[in-house]
């Protein structure tokens, strides 16, 4: 791989982690990555955020292309366009999941996760 294949590879993976790392979008991308597809008003229910903040982090995540779309009508429904995602998600959740104690405290998130709980 030349320098600038790999200065451009770097920046986009980079793109991709950060898209991650924000709680709300992870949530999304592992409903997403369990139920294949779905609307924004779908995914705010089933994870307790609002319409409107789903929607904003739906728009974010478009421009990057890890997210695909279709429209029916006036509902637009999302999926993962790569199941190597769901498969970094997996990763990621057994990775963290593994460790015996944490570091770090992290943020209190107001989720319902019960649907979440298990496997991507």
């Amino acid at each position: 791989m030349d320098a600038e294949r790999l200065a451009y590879t770097l920046g986009y993976a980079s793109e991709l982690f950060k898209m991650l790392s924000e709680p709300t979008r992870l949530l999304i991308f592992m409903y997403l990555a369990k139920r294949g597809e779905a609307s924004v008003k779908e995914i705010a229910e089933a994870i307790g955020r609002p319409e409107n903040l789903v929607s904003y982090h739906m728009s974010a995540v478009k421009r990057l292309g890890f997210i695909g779309f279709r429209k029916v009508g006036k509902n637009v429904y999302y999926r993962l366009v790569d199941d190597r995602l769901k498969k970094l998600i997996q990763v990621a959740m057994e990775l963290v999941e593994s460790r015996q104690e944490f570091s770090i405290k992290p943020r209190r998130l107001k989720f319902r996760v019960k649907e979440m709980a298990g496997n991507v």
